[in-house]
């Protein structure tokens, strides 16, 4: 890099077109700068010294051990145990990876970050525990206490965000959601691989509804919620008599989904779908930058060049909620972002199928993750599924316009 001869990556690949059109090509650069914001989170996150974030810089550079003992005047063994205690509390299996982990922690934009959250700055919400044989499962209430009875099911970066931040409109509407903690997220226990997730929180959500004496009410799935929303749906047939999804995924079934991605929600799905191993690294960089309390930094790489979430994102009553909301994501580590990643990659129809009953798709043009024309060919194929357009919103449509979603939600009640 001419700025300060860091090194920089970059990726060719095949852009799409229409039909007809010359062929285009997307260059992709990543720029691996070192900045005294990683080492702050290598040095919070991980435990390193500062000697310890000294070396891990050098081998970002491509230093050899030779190179940094003469450059540090140390012996060479020296260096050599310092960097198996970089790699040990890490948790990096070689250098490469290391290198790799740094380097997905530079792709996040912290020049001047300046706004560290701290963790646990509210008490959001009272939670209760539901037994799952060996495992448990956090669940709470949001709304009105014994209001009419929705499910909700999150995505797999707001935890309870969405419903905290209505919860006064929950109340004067008398609803009441009923939110599970999904496997993994939270202080709801894992319950395994990605295989089968879904079918399984089907299950949950099921068992949560007859310890609660629920006969029937609608489920509100948001963002990658939605494929769980549908597998509950399908399980629990009328009990389940309609599904809100909001900002919701729909089952890849093509590369242009990918393709048509924001760039950082596409790196992600690229290396989640191609080289899962490298996928892990980029999410516990993210797990990393969170713990040391750069939700705000994270907050930027996902939203900065979405036109319509980012205003959002920034307004002082939305970010407490969302930087809470990631909180929730890596409460217990990545293995359970990792799982859905995992799961949005693919086709899930098979859990859309079986749904019979009415479903309502609320979704914003401008939504980074889930390219609109993708939900529109989505809603296309089935004729139980009805798709509103939500004029100028992108994927914050909960915060962006909370009664459009509430009144939709209504909706649903009364026709339930």
């Amino acid at each position: 890099s001419a700025r300060d001869g860091s090194a920089l990556i970059v990726a060719l690949t095949r852009a799409p077109v229409r039909d007809g059109d010359a062929p285009l090509g997307l260059l992709s650069v990543a720029d691996l700068a070192w900045n005294d914001r990683i080492g702050a989170v290598l040095r919070q996150a991980f435990g390193l010294s500062e000697a310890e974030c000294d070396i891990a810089r050098a081998l970002m550079a491509g230093a050899s051990a030779r190179d940094i003992a003469d450059a540090r005047k140390s012996s060479i063994e020296t260096v050599r145990t310092q960097m198996k205690a970089v790699l040990r509390k890490t948790e990096a299996h070689s250098q490469g990876e290391l290198i790799r982990m740094t380097a997905a922690l530079a792709q996040f934009d912290m020049g001047g970050e300046g706004r560290i959250m701290a963790r646990g700055r509210r008490a959001s919400a009272l939670f209760d525990i539901l037994p799952r044989g060996p495992r448990k499962l956090v669940y709470t209430r949001i709304g009105a206490p014994q209001g009419r009875p929705v499910l909700f099911v999150h995505g797999m970066l707001d935890g309870y965000a969405a419903p905290l931040f209505n919860r006064e409109a929950l109340v004067a509407r008398n609803i009441s959601l009923i939110v599970p903690a999904r496997p993994g997220f939270g202080g709801s226990d894992h319950d395994g691989e990605a295989e089968g997730a879904p079918d399984r929180f089907a299950a949950d959500a099921e068992a949560l509804l007859d310890h609660l004496g629920i006969a029937r009410c609608p489920v509100l799935g948001h963002l990658s919620g939605a494929l769980y929303a549908y597998a509950a749906a399908a399980r629990m047939g009328a009990r389940i008599p309609h599904i809100l999804n909001v900002s919701g995924t729909v089952p890849v079934t093509s590369g242009a989904q990918i393709s048509a991605l924001a760039p950082r929600q596409r790196i992600v799905a690229y290396t989640t779908k191609y080289a899962p191993r490298f996928s892990r690294l980029i999410l516990r960089a993210a797990v990393a930058l969170i713990d040391s309390g750069g939700h705000h930094a994270f907050m930027k790489a996902l939203y900065e060049s979405a036109v319509a979430d980012w205003p959002v994102a920034q307004r002082g009553d939305v970010l407490p909620h969302l930087s809470d909301g990631y909180d929730f994501m890596v409460a217990q580590g990545y293995k359970a972002f990792e799982i859905d990643a995992r799961l949005l990659m693919q086709d899930w129809s098979r859990y859309v199928a079986p749904v019979t009953q009415p479903v309502t798709l609320l979704h914003g043009p401008h939504d980074p993750a889930v390219p609109v024309w993708s939900v529109r060919d989505f809603a296309g194929r089935y004729p139980n599924i009805a798709l509103h357009e939500v004029e100028d919103a992108g994927q914050l449509i909960f915060f962006a316009r909370p009664e459009l979603v509430l009144d939709r939600l209504e909706a649903a009640l009364q026709a339930s």
